[in-house]
């Protein structure tokens, strides 16, 4: 049993016809026709190039009649640059979920603008710039309630630190990502932790930022645990053979 396959492009050129009339002055003029992209099934996805962004236009069949569900978004200026150099809805971030939209001030005082994407969310602020977050450390920081919460706005890329571990900065933090699992590392403990770890040889985290019945932060890390209180011990595994210091943050 298969469904019958969407009627592509003409069904797409209404609705990106609408969109692009709605943000007819921020993307300007179009350039060339409506494109299709992919070979529709049960999924037709269509784009028009504009001078200052894309709409994009994705059509998906839910019955065997050809009923379906549609969705049009428009990513434009600087998030739509970044979008492009990670090779749009072909790349990790997927198709568009939101039209650009405002963010709400981060507790660190930043406000700026996004979309959100199927894997991924792309973050633009005056000061910061513009910085994309995908996959399981776009999970994580869903987790964290985005820049609402304590980690604030995303100010960096996805930064490599061997073929095993990579990691994105934010105001308030770190998100770490390593082996398919992605760790939060709050700010007062992560500067304590680069400050410490290549001497002691701490490890990459295993927990997120957790917070203990009395109120203190503490992470895991592979050859430690750092607690974040008024004076904090870190403790390291004793086969490491290192012993135990009082620091203060």
């Amino acid at each position: 049993m298969s469904f019958p396959p969407p009627t592509c492009p003409v069904t797409c050129k209404t609705q990106i016809d609408n969109k692009y009339n709605e943000f007819k002055t921020i993307l300007n003029a179009c350039i060339g026709d409506v494109k299709k992209t992919g070979s529709p099934t049960t999924t037709c996805t269509c784009k028009q190039e504009c001078t200052s962004g894309t709409v994009y236009h994705r059509y998906r069949v839910i019955n065997l009649v050809g009923q379906g569900s549609f969705y049009t978004f428009v990513v434009y200026h600087e998030i739509y640059k970044k979008y492009k150099s990670l090779n749009e809805e072909s790349g990790v971030l997927g198709f568009p979920k939101t039209d650009e939209r405002s963010t709400v001030k981060s507790i660190y005082g930043t406000v700026g603008r996004y979309n959100h994407f199927e894997k991924g969310t792309i973050y633009w602020s005056r000061y910061i710039g513009t910085h994309a977050i995908y996959g399981v450390a776009f999970n994580e920081y869903e987790k964290q309630n985005y820049e609402h919460g304590a980690l604030g706005f995303l100010i960096s890329d996805e930064t490599p630190i061997d073929n095993t571990c990579s990691y994105w900065d934010f105001e308030g933090g770190r998100i770490y990502v390593r082996s398919g699992n992605a760790y939060t590392v709050y700010r007062a403990i992560l500067s304590k932790y680069l400050e410490v770890k290549d001497a002691q040889g701490f490890g990459y985290p295993r927990t997120s930022t957790i917070k203990a019945t009395d109120g203190s932060l503490y992470n895991d890390f592979e050859c430690s645990k750092i607690h974040k209180c008024g004076i904090c011990r870190i403790t390291v595994k004793p086969t490491y053979n290192v012993q135990h210091q009082d620091m203060i943050f």
